[in-house]
């Protein structure tokens, strides 16, 4: 059997909040972010004291194509330090067919940052690196706090809105 590894125009990469496997090699994604960055906000909760931010879920789906073969495969997330490994994986070998995408799927619950930057997503296939930056910002306390409803945006020109009625002074 012939072996060629992909090339990084072969890997795409998605995140999300979620990923459920549904059978026959299709896969849910709840919550897909648009692009590579995001901003997190609130507090973290308890028994997280050193970290920067803590997320319920974070998804990563990777989809590999272009290559031909079976190959080793890894999966590691690396703090914006660039020295710190967060999460590192060793996957089933991944079998690439001509004109038929593998996949890979990680789902980090909790994620937790211990730093807000680009984090790097790497899936290392072989002696091949694919990397993923993920820009993860902090959040301004006025867009946590309109996302929550505690602040109201700015009105529109021309908008109509309705004043709630007063009780009368008894």
């Amino acid at each position: 059997m012939t072996t060629k590894l992909p090339t990084k125009a072969g890997v795409k990469f998605i995140l999300a909040e979620d990923i459920r496997a549904e059978g026959q090699g299709r896969f849910s994604l709840l919550g897909v972010f648009p692009a590579d960055r995001f901003a997190v906000g609130g507090t973290v909760p308890p028994g997280f004291e050193n970290a920067a931010f803590v997320l319920p879920s974070l998804a990563f789906l990777l989809l590999i194509s272009g290559g031909e073969g079976t190959f080793s495969a890894r999966f590691k997330i690396i703090a914006p330090d660039r020295k710190t490994i967060l999460n590192d994986v060793p996957l089933a070998p991944v079998t690439v067919q001509a004109h038929l995408p593998s996949v890979v799927a990680n789902v980090a619950k909790p994620f937790v940052g211990p730093a807000f930057g680009v984090y790097t997503i790497q899936l290392e296939i072989d002696k091949a690196k694919f990397k993923f930056p993920v820009h993860i910002e902090q959040a301004s306390a006025e867009s946590v706090a309109q996302a929550f409803g505690a602040v109201r945006p700015a009105r529109m020109k021309g908008a109509l809105v309705r004043k709630p009625k007063r009780k009368a002074a008894g």
